[in-house]
């Protein structure tokens, strides 16, 4: 047969119940058994469309409708008739099921396994139990959440004995760089925690130490948080250590403004003299003070220039941990000597202070107050803990206000290579003038001898 020639088939109601699967390869009409045409003539069951102008996408028509190019496709009728269901459409060479619609619209059933296709490929649109297509075939597997990173260990860093003078909880600016590199860590890594314990070492009583070194922790604590507030009680006596006064002022006048020229030129002492008075009245005329300083005799200012002191003095640049950063503080007095002596010892004087992974961090400081043998709580935290390189911290990393930059010093500009002098052209050496000839000295002329005169006869 022609591929243009149109196969007439005969199909029962039945067979478009079940789906008819055309692959003839030419086009086919289906002849619905039963049915009359549109004209009433009764060719043996062969039905037309009631509409001569019709493709057989009209309604009635199944999923292998025709389509709306004009292209032929399977149309199957409807089972209930008498609309001319079926049409004249055909089905192309790629061939399609043909199956009836559910309720006589262009929907097919959804376990349609080819489908006709209405642009007249008969490929069709796979459903969602073929595999293909773009069916529901359930939802996209759900991916894994990532996973955290590893915990990074503990941390830890000290402030040595020359950090702080003897009996004194004030952090000399010397301790600066240690400030830096905790709270650099603490805003790179903001989960962590931090405990600040603090050792003195056995001379003294036991009660005197941990007073000194619980004064020694909350100073840290209170740097890195930038409470002033925690500070003025040192200076009004409340502490176990030594009470501040003057030479703490003296520490910070000759410390600040950071990066700038310092207030107080010479090194701190005990004395108040005329230097420390005028660098006081500086320090309150820089931050419109009332001056209060030129009659001071005790070298302490008054309380509000003093707190406006301690807080230039905590703002150091990098030095700040953030504000949600939890610190505990812990008074550990003489129980964990580094070098075994009750005697005085640098090394058994220090902080240390711990960065935790996470708060709450274990064991708690509760199980520490509450062991019988506190050294092996402390042994545990140590143990878990790597020293954080000295120096992290930068001159930078963290809050705080940022230092005055010191003034430049302009380079002396550099000094021309002097040239060499010419040398001066050898002058050719004077001719020695000829000396005259030596007059020859006349000889004298030889006297004349004298005649003796004769002798008379």
């Amino acid at each position: 047969m022609a591929n243009d020639e149109v196969e007439e088939r005969p199909v029962e109601k039945s067979e478009l119940s079940a789906g008819v699967k055309l692959n003839a390869g030419h086009p086919v009409r289906l002849l619905v058994g039963g049915v009359k045409p549109a004209d009433g003539s009764d060719d043996g069951g062969t039905t037309e469309p009631s509409d001569p102008t019709s493709d057989g996408s009209g309604e009635g028509s199944g999923e292998g409708g025709g389509s709306d190019d004009g292209d032929p496709t399977t149309a199957p009728g409807d089972d209930t008739g008498g609309d001319g269901s079926g049409g004249d459409g055909t089905a192309p060479s790629g061939g399609g099921t043909s199956a009836p619609p559910s309720d006589g619209g262009g929907t097919p059933p959804a376990d349609d396994p080819g489908g006709g296709a209405t642009d007249g490929t008969g490929g069709g649109t796979p459903s969602a139990d073929d595999g293909e297509g773009t069916g529901t075939a359930g939802e996209p597997p759900k991916e894994d959440p990532p996973k955290p990173p590893d915990a990074t260990p503990s941390k830890k860093t000290v402030f040595d004995a020359a950090h702080f003078e003897t009996d004194k909880a004030f952090p000399l600016p010397a301790s600066l760089q240690v400030f830096r590199d905790i709270a650099k860590l603490a805003h790179d890594e903001p989960k962590r925690s931090l405990l600040v314990l603090a050792h003195t070492d056995a001379v003294g009583t036991s009660q005197h130490n941990l007073g000194l070194s619980g004064d020694r922790a909350v100073a840290v604590a209170a740097y890195l948080k930038n409470d002033a507030d925690a500070w003025m009680k040192s200076f009004d006596g409340e502490p176990s250590s030594k009470k501040w006064g003057t030479r703490e002022v003296q520490h910070m006048l000759h410390a600040l403004p950071w990066g700038g020229e310092t207030y107080l030129k010479r090194a701190p002492a005990d004395a108040v003299t005329s230097d420390v008075r005028a660098a006081m009245a500086r320090f309150q005329r820089e931050h419109k003070l009332p001056d209060t300083a030129t009659k001071d005799s005790t070298g302490l200012f008054d309380k509000a220039s003093r707190k406006k002191l301690v807080e230039e003095y905590m703002a150091a640049d990098g030095t700040t941990a953030p504000a949600p950063t939890k610190i505990a503080t812990l008074a550990c007095g003489p129980r964990h000597l580094k070098v075994n002596t009750k005697a005085a010892n640098a090394e058994n004087r220090r902080v240390e202070v711990l960065a935790f992974e996470a708060d709450p961090f274990k064991p708690a400081v509760a199980d520490y107050d509450g062991a019988q043998d506190k050294n092996d709580i402390y042994q545990e935290w140590l143990g878990a803990a790597k020293d954080l390189p000295k120096g992290s911290g930068g001159a930078g990393g963290g809050g705080g206000a940022a230092p005055k930059p010191a003034p430049a010093t302009p380079a002396p500009a550099p000094k021309p290579e002097p040239k060499p002098a010419p040398k001066p052209e050898p002058k050719p050496a004077p001719k020695p003038e000829p000396k005259p000839a030596p007059k020859p000295t006349p000889k004298p002329a030889p006297k004349p001898t004298p005649k003796p005169a004769p002798k008379k006869k």
